[in-house]
């Protein structure tokens, strides 16, 4: 069947040089944008830990070591390890989330084939715009390097050393990178051994170096047995019908999401029929590990956008964009994506993310030395980065980011703590007052010393003070968590 190209066809009556205009303009008002945005957000937990991994291991010592509990490859680590070394900051971490996410979007706009109204709308797409460009997190530099990978596909026999190294790097990312990868890899070696007229000398080594490497972060991520991060999942059609359209699947009607499945499905394939059935099949290769992983094995809210990148990625490899019915359809979905990046983008103004920065100006003010401070749970490692050196008497004097060795989920019964000191500082994620029975979205000071004192009887001891700091976790145009910190202190009673 002809494959009808009829989007181009309008594009040529653009000039190279009008394109060129729009294709700056939209990058400099991306680069603004998110810098700007950037300068608001507030890490959490999860930016923290990479960077704690990065400030208080040795490369040579504990690094890897260290990462065999992470459940991720390590080039986010290292990159953030070599900023460190160059002097960056905590405070100035979310440059480097920029840096990948402005250099993905401009090899989009300068390199990469595409209609010119999907040039001006995708980089405003929530995913892009916000979720994977502002919180700082590995998955920071998924566009780059998809982008690298759509550049190089179609020339991946005549430049195997330039394709396979696009795929080393996209395999380091995470997980669903890592799949991806080797999605990729598939394909590469499929048309390798059906086509005896390429050079082989010129693939082999590449071909082998990346295999090795796919057995190494395989060995790198295999949770250890003492590991006690266990990963969720969720229904794949929620999962699909999230990452594309709806904004949140579970306030709609539970059939939805499968009819939304149902019309992708119909539709991808049908366009891909229309190209050649060839389309079709490098297409599932590239997309069923990756959707499967997501949306049957491990995932939470922040991994959905990795299907919207595969699917945006996929239709830039077979040029299915250049059909003006896909075209018209997707403008609308890129619009609606572009209304929930306004809505997070308001809300990272409007009210801090996390609250650890809020918490640690608080524990600076009111701590005095040799005033233990201990920790319950994962959210207070947030508040790590903003000192020198781990300052919980209950965790390793030597590292300061999270160890997923074990878990300190009770706050008053570990018997590290040594009750002889004046004062006591209690660091906890805010889900620690729900536990206890303060409902209260807005508690005072005084009905949360109350309940405490009620439910904590300490000899010699009273809770003189708890600060909540409040944060909330954005996705799209709602908050999803509570990314709040409790600050507690007790104080000796005196005689």
């Amino acid at each position: 069947m002809v494959y009808v190209n009829n989007v181009s066809k309008l594009e040529e009556k653009i000039s190279s040089k009008t394109k060129i205009v729009i294709e700056t303009i939209v990058f400099v008002i991306f680069v603004i944008l998110t810098f700007t945005i950037a300068r608001y957000h507030e890490p959490w937990s999860d930016e923290a830990q990479a960077f704690l991994i990065a400030r208080d291991t040795s490369l040579f010592k504990d690094f890897f070591a260290v990462m065999g509990y992470e459940g991720s490859p390590v080039l986010w680590h290292l990159v953030t390890k070599i900023f460190i070394i160059l002097g960056g900051t905590y405070e100035t971490y979310y440059i480097l989330s920029l840096l990948f996410s402005w250099a993905g979007v401009a090899l989009f706009e300068y390199k990469i084939k595409a209609p010119l109204a999907i040039k001006v709308l995708l980089p405003f797409t929530y995913f892009i715009a916000y979720q994977y460009t502002i919180v700082s997190r590995s998955y920071t530099m998924m566009f780059f390097a998809l982008m690298l990978v759509v550049l190089l596909y179609k020339q991946r026999m005549e430049k195997p050393v330039q394709f396979i190294l696009s795929l080393i790097f996209l395999q380091n990312i995470c997980l669903y990178g890592f799949l991806l990868a080797g999605s990729f890899y598939l394909i590469y070696l499929i048309d390798y051994f059906r086509n005896r007229k390429i050079n082989s000398k010129a693939h082999t080594i590449p071909a082998i170096v990346i295999f090795i490497l796919f057995l190494l972060n395989s060995i790198l991520m295999i949770p250890k047995g003492d590991n006690s991060y266990y990963p969720t999942s969720i229904n794949f059609a929620e999962t699909f019908s999230e990452a594309t359209l709806l904004e949140n699947a579970s306030d709609t009607n539970a059939i939805i999401p499968y009819v939304i499945c149902l019309i992708f499905l119909i539709g991808f394939v049908a366009v891909c029929f229309i190209k050649d059935k060839k389309t079709i099949i490098q297409s599932l290769i590239i997309i069923i590990p990756v959707y499967l992983c997501i949306g049957m094995i491990s995932c939470k809210h922040w991994h959905i956008g990795i299907i919207f990148l595969v699917l945006i990625a996929t239709m830039l490899i077979f040029d299915l964009f250049n059909n003006s019915v896909v075209l018209l359809l997707f403008i609308p979905l890129l619009c609606n994506q572009i209304y929930w990046t306004v809505g997070a983008y308001s809300q990272e103004i409007e009210k801090p993310y996390s609250g650890a920065y809020e918490a640690s100006r608080a524990i600076k003010q009111c701590y005095e030395e040799n005033n233990p401070i201990y920790y319950a749970n994962f959210m207070p490692t947030g508040i790590q980065p903003y000192f020198p050196s781990n300052i919980y008497a209950n965790h390793s004097d030597k590292y300061a980011f999270y160890l997923w060795t074990h878990s300190i989920n009770d706050l008053y019964t570990e018997d590290e703590k040594d009750y002889s000191d004046e004062r006591i500082i209690t660091v906890t994620d805010y889900a620690f007052l729900y536990a206890i029975g303060i409902n209260s979205q807005n508690p005072t000071k005084e009905e949360m010393i109350a309940v405490l004192n009620e439910k904590y009887e300490l000899d010699g001891y009273y809770f003189e003070d708890v600060i909540k700091c409040d944060g909330k976790m954005i996705f799209k145009n709602h908050t999803i968590d509570d990314l709040s910190i409790t600050v507690i202190i007790q104080k000796k009673i005196e005689s």
